[in-house]
């Protein structure tokens, strides 16, 4: 019998980055800068939030495209110690839905940049998903077009109770499932 191997998580080496250069510049993007600071409030946040869904299904869906949650939902989700599954918003529809399925996700953090798909993916998706929404403050018509759907807002995250998430992993754990079309042009997942 062997033991598993543990290793420190990604996270982690971010959480000294936030120790070491809390005010220093950590990301830039469309014009907005945030210090390391600044960005683990996000991070940190989200990572509660999803921490608190009551979910053990390892990996979570990411639609967010260039922009601060596209970011901070990689790292949030890295330190709920989930592994994220990147869903490209420029994909039509049914092949992110495809994804989705086909990876299992039951939690989806969603950037406002993408808020627009959210109406073309979600009627056909028979499984409940969790949607976070970090920098949304509400959308009732979408909360109740799907209410099969749980929708977390911004003002559901901001309340959230932050605490460490700087943890050990199991050396298999996935950082991520990326999808590729290979030679069938049908997506298929590889984790990483």
């Amino acid at each position: 019998m062997s033991e598993k191997s543990v290793t420190r998580s990604i996270f982690c080496g971010f959480a000294d980055s936030v120790a070491r250069f809390g005010e220093h510049p950590a990301l830039v993007v469309n014009g907005e800068r945030l210090s390391y600071r600044q960005l683990s409030h996000k991070v940190v946040a989200l990572a509660s939030v999803i921490d608190s869904v009551e979910d053990s299904y390892p990996l979570v869906g990411l639609l967010a495209h260039r922009s601060v949650n596209a970011y901070a939902g990689v790292l949030g989700i890295l330190g709920a110690g989930k592994g994220y599954v990147p869903l490209n918003p420029k994909f039509p529809p049914e092949r992110t839905r495809s994804m989705l399925l086909l990876s299992g996700c039951r939690t989806l953090v969603v950037g406002s940049e993408c808020v627009s798909q959210l109406p073309k993916l979600l009627p056909r998706l028979e499984q409940s998903l969790t949607v976070i929404l970090p920098d949304v403050s509400d959308l009732a018509s979408i909360s109740s077009e799907f209410s099969n759907h749980r929708f977390v807002f911004a003002g559901d995250i901001s309340q959230a109770s932050p605490h460490s998430f700087c943890t050990d992993i199991e050396g298999d754990a996935i950082a991520y499932l990326m999808f590729t079309s290979g030679s069938t042009g049908v997506p298929k997942g590889v984790p990483i």
